[in-house]
């Protein structure tokens, strides 16, 4: 029966993207941040680590468990909950859209579809392999969604584990469920939002109350404990133009200045697009058309008049507001505007088919709706506090590519399905093994040089692929004071060691006749 079930299109699929994760992985070398939290483990031991870390800089989950681990995970237990977590990740995003019952060739193209299409949006070394990347996104995201099935499988009143278990097992998951909240400015905040609806609707549903209070309740104490952490006052001193809290914002909304305020939104919604791909608007893009073929269809010519003078008011409004100010609007807080303008359309039209019986394959706008709504709300969490753009859009990136890989699967065109996913696979799985492979050699040719106490210089110049959403750390520089260099001495034990050169990108053809002379 085991047998049967692992050599389903979905397991084999999920199993050969955990594969091909856990073989980069392997080759993927310690970079930038990682040499520094192994030094401060080895220095002041895990516990004094994760308490001054708490206080003075980052407060994450995943940041206090690499500091209390430190040297016992590396190797072998990384390159395993790397690709445990990435298997994760898609094996509960598709839970979350489909259920338990959806396993045959669709739901495996889906796994595919998603995996390549976050591949290519997002910056995936720096998320699934990347030691310290790795702890404070792809795991993060990973409890996180263990998190939201097991309270969602409340609601559907799915069979599993989570439903049978024991009290003990649901505090158990409560603990997992306050570090999954400890984890994530971002999905803490919107998380702790759903779960005080998950708590309500479970009050008035009487659906399991308690299995789906208790963990949601710690989840939402796991944010508060992040959100007030003392070394989040310090990391803003360090980036105040980046920073913005709460109390501001609620500041200017007291004083009145609500257009500074929404001035103040879109301009960070147009910083975080710029930081990241096209992926999120792609997604947009494609969802928006299938909702206003929604909208021809189904809405009559006054709810049709109604929504797009809304839409288009909105438009216009927000363009005065930005113009309001003397300073002249970027063209990302202006792209902004279009993307922010559009959540009016998935509010509609999710209200609609919750409210009437339509029979428009109302579960598929129903999915496109509810992930397009997650999307904007994803992104209007960058407005607050201080998070690594490129790396922390990660949950867009996954959002876009869910609706994108959605879209492709239920589209009845098999062929145009291939077409798309295949290409875009062979060239993801060509680009991660030529960027980890160039890594890794380089990272061997630096340790074959390493002479304990030395001041050591890496003559041979180096090259990355021209490919920058794979990468997201610092790389060893011609200064042998930035921090990368000394961490990566101290941990080495050398004097001092800097780079010849400043690293270059090159075009993958470059890139590959690099690799053949290395």
């Amino acid at each position: 029966m085991f047998t049967k079930q692992l050599s389903t299109p979905f397991n084999k699929v999920l199993a050969g993207i955990m594969l091909f994760v856990f073989a980069l992985s392997y080759f993927f070398p310690l970079v930038a941040d990682d040499f520094c939290h192994l030094n401060l483990s080895m220095n002041n031991g895990g516990w004094a680590s994760v308490t001054d870390s708490y206080l003075n800089w980052n407060a994450r989950f995943g940041d206090l468990l690499i500091l209390f681990a430190g040297g016992s995970l590396t190797g072998i237990y990384l390159h395993i909950g790397n690709a445990l977590a990435c298997g994760v990740i898609f094996y509960f995003s598709h839970y979350l859209i489909y259920g338990y019952s959806r396993k045959g060739a669709k739901d495996a193209w889906f796994l595919l579809a998603s995996f390549v299409l976050v591949s290519v949006f997002s910056s995936f070394g720096a998320i699934f392999l990347w030691r310290a990347g790795a702890l404070n996104y792809s795991w993060a995201l990973a409890i996180i969604l263990i998190h939201f099935s097991a309270i969602l499988s409340c609601f559907r009143r799915d069979v599993n584990w989570y439903q049978a278990s024991s009290p003990l097992s649901v505090a158990l998951f409560s603990v997992m469920s306050f570090f999954a909240g400890l984890s994530s400015f971002d999905l803490g905040a919107i998380g702790s939002i759903l779960s005080v609806f998950a708590c309500g609707f479970a009050l008035k549903s009487r659906a399991s109350t308690w299995r789906v209070v208790i963990p949601s309740l710690a989840y939402i104490i796991g944010f508060l404990v992040l959100y007030t952490a003392p070394g989040n006052q310090v990391r803003a001193a360090n980036n105040p133009d980046e920073y913005t809290a709460i109390s501001d914002i609620l500041a200017m909304l007291i004083s009145g200045d609500v257009v500074e305020v929404i001035y103040h939104y879109l301009r960070s919604i147009g910083n975080a697009m710029y930081t990241t791909n096209y992926g999120v608007a792609l997604a947009c893009l494609f969802v928006l058309v299938s909702l206003f073929k929604f909208s021809f269809k189904q809405l009559d010519v006054k709810a049709n008049r109604k929504l797009w003078l809304n839409y288009l008011f909105i438009l216009l409004l927000l363009p005065l507001l930005l113009f309001y100010f003397y300073e002249k609007p970027s063209g990302d807080a202006l792209g902004a505007i279009v993307l922010f303008s559009t959540l009016l359309l998935p509010i509609i039209v999710l209200n609609r088919l919750l409210t009437e019986n339509s029979g428009f394959n109302s579960r598929y706008y129903i999915v496109l709706s509810v992930l397009y709504i997650l999307l904007i709300v994803d992104i209007s969490a960058f407005t607050i506090g201080v998070l690594p753009s490129r790396r922390a859009y990660f949950p867009a990136a996954l959002i876009s590519s869910l609706l994108l890989a959605f879209m492709l699967v239920e589209n009845r065109n098999v062929r145009l399905r291939n077409y798309i996913v295949l290409p875009i696979m062979i060239f993801s799985v060509t680009v991660l093994t030529l960027e980890t492979y160039g890594m890794y050699g380089a990272n061997m040719n630096r340790i074959s040089k390493h002479q304990v106490g030395s001041d050591t210089v890496f003559d041979e110049p180096s090259y990355r692929l021209r490919m920058p959403q794979y990468y997201g750390w610092e790389a060893l520089s011609v200064d042998t004071d930035s921090w990368s260099n000394q961490c990566y001495a101290d941990y080495y034990k050398l004097r001092s060691v800097k780079a010849a050169k400043e690293m270059k990108e090159l075009p993958i053809l470059k890139y590959l006749g690099h690799l053949i002379a290395m």
